[in-house]
């Protein structure tokens, strides 16, 4: 075996990470030839390996003139007779690797191509809804939505099924459901909904199963636990989901899935208490203090590692933060890792992180392992075409969008519409930034696209929205200024932006918005400036600079010349790099 591990996963990062063993190393009796044709079918770069068959058979027709007399296999003499048939074995094997290797390892070489197509048409589709409080009290109604999100968590490692997102359920919390309405809606077959009971130390929840479809119920159940124990909720309706579908749950999914628990009860409460929080600049601080209590109690609690990471995160890419948060959130993500390796949110997170901040090919690597962890989940997807969107590889980027969205249109891939932006689909990008309507992000986004298209009544509609639901952050910064704008107060329009960057923002794409704000203002010194910076973070969407009108009123200013040239530079390397023609 010229790659070795422990496990799967291990064997798959030696396979495009490392080099394989040599032939010769495990068997020195093996004929050099022979190994270096081994050696050279192996190679990752492509163009390195073989490139048709009868360079081959050119190279295994001088292994076979040469006189080896008797061959030493794993320490055994063997006869002419047997040497000869071991012969035709070695090039039938051979001929197979290189006809496979190519395959198994183009992965390296074309990192937009999954481990498998997922074929979402054979996925079950389910939500798991907030459960609500029999018995309502602020003490306790954290557990509605705190316990559906770790069951959501567990069922991410199940190949076969497809789980809307946390994200996506979060609105229903204290809702009267439609099912039929809720199922059409989350684009799902099946939701599983109930309420729970806590009496005392005890918890008693009721859950049931129901085909959104024909309101047709599979399965329902009772669970009583200790409030102590209620981490094992997750593991057993897990189980009873795939047992109701009648879906193969595997061991290995199965101990990838199963709850990380805490030594501390208590810890484990204020762990489903920071979840509960809203995401938003009060809950993430609110969650942070509660975090903090529960790693106090148990440092080595990777799920409390991660939502600090999470929290961390969020506060540094939509409040007024800066690069300290983005600091402490990629340590604690990473801590979350170390603690539990084939943890996928993490992973999927720090991904984006990465991407954000100009660390694409640790992002890309990390795309890697989620979809080896489970091929058919849509993070994977959105998470490449997030990467694909701020180095410009726009075809790519739409491809890889439209896959995720069509898996799982969930809240969390609205940022997707930024693709379509770019490219002057209005049309597409509006739907891609309502998967998350209500949110301040998607109505600030939305109101760019409306101004794009001359709907001006339209867009100042969505700012105001903007100001209602998310005052005194950056996006309340972004819509006063184009809300500013619109109304005719230029001065104003430049005093918002120039707030926003005296943020110190770290995230390139943030720093594009304000160059196409500065560009609308009509004030191309500053659009050169911070489009400079967008760049220097990480953000080389040459193609978009190419096709963006804004820019037409400067684009032949030698020092705007300079920053797309170093754009291009930037897009151009990462293109040879991992899409050679």
């Amino acid at each position: 075996l010229p790659f070795k591990g422990d496990y799967e996963q291990a064997v798959l990062y030696s396979m495009m990470n490392e080099e394989p063993q040599s032939v010769s190393e495990i068997n020195p009796q093996v004929p050099d030839l022979l190994a270096q044709i081994v050696t050279k079918s192996l190679q990752k770069d492509i163009s390195q390996r073989y490139q048709n068959m009868s360079e081959i058979l050119t190279d295994l027709k001088s292994v076979q003139s040469t006189s080896y007399g008797q061959i030493k296999i794993i320490g055994r003499q063997v006869s002419p007779k047997t040497n000869k048939l071991l012969w035709g074995v070695a090039i039938l094997i051979i001929v197979i690797l290189a006809i496979s290797i190519p395959f198994i390892l183009n992965r390296r070489d074309s990192v937009n191509t999954p481990v498998e197509k997922p074929e979402p048409a054979s996925l079950e589709r389910i939500a798991i809804l907030p459960f609500s409080n029999l018995r309502p009290d602020p003490d306790t109604d954290y557990l509605g939505f705190a316990l559906a999100d770790q069951i959501i968590g567990a069922m991410a490692y199940v190949k076969n099924v497809l789980v809307s997102p946390s994200s996506a359920v979060r609105k229903y919390i204290g809702q009267n459901i439609d099912i039929a309405a809720v199922g059409d809606e989350l684009n799902v077959k099946y939701l599983l909904t109930g309420n729970y009971l806590k009496q005392g130390d005890m918890v008693r929840l009721n859950v049931e199963l129901v085909n959104a479809g024909t309101s047709e119920l599979v399965w329902r159940d009772v669970i009583e636990e200790k409030y102590e124990n209620s981490f094992r909720f997750q593991d057993i309706i897990s189980e009873k989901i795939t047992n109701g579908l009648e879906i193969q749950f595997s061991p290995k999914e199965k101990v990838l899935a199963s709850a990380d628990i805490p030594s501390n009860s208590l810890a484990y409460e204020y762990y489903l208490r920071a979840v509960a929080y809203n995401d938003n600049e009060e809950g993430n601080q609110l969650a942070i203090q509660m975090l903090d209590k529960s790693l106090a109690l148990d440092s080595s609690y990777a799920s409390a590692w991660f939502e600090k990471a999470r929290r961390t995160h969020r506060m540094a890419s939509y409040s007024l933060g800066g690069q300290q948060f983005l600091d402490k959130a990629i340590q604690f993500y990473k801590k979350a890792l170390e603690l539990k390796p084939d943890y996928i949110r993490p992973f999927a997170s720090l991904a984006v992180l990465y991407t954000e901040i100009d660390r694409k090919e640790e992002a890309l690597e990390i795309s890697r392992k989620v979809l080896a962890i489970n091929p058919n989940n849509p993070d994977v997807h959105f998470l490449l075409s997030y990467i694909y969107r701020y180095v410009g590889m726009m075809e790519e980027a739409v491809k890889e969008a439209e896959t995720a969205i069509k898996i799982n249109p969930a809240p969390g891939y609205r940022s997707t519409g930024s693709i379509f932006l770019y490219l002057g689909n209005y049309e597409q990008a509006l739907k891609s930034y309502m998967l998350d309507k209500g949110s301040p992000f998607s109505y600030l986004n939305s109101a760019f696209v409306y101004l794009r298209m001359g709907e001006n009544a339209k867009a100042l509609q969505f700012l105001n929205k903007v100001l209602e639901l998310d005052p005194n952050t950056t996006n309340s910064y972004f819509a006063q200024s184009i809300k500013a704008y619109l109304e005719g107060d230029i001065d104003k329009a430049i005093e918002y932006s120039q707030m926003i960057e005296n943020e110190n923002l770290t995230d390139g794409e943030m720093w594009y918005g304000i160059t196409q704000d500065y560009a609308l203002y009509k004030q191309p010194q500053k659009a050169i400036a911070t489009l400079k910076k967008a760049v220097e973070l990480g953000f080389y969407n040459y193609p978009a600079m190419l096709k963006e009108k804004l820019f037409d009123a400067f684009r032949d200013n030698p020092e705007f010349q300079k920053v797309l040239a170093m754009a291009k530079e930037k897009h151009e390397a990462f293109k040879k790099k991992y899409f050679p023609e």
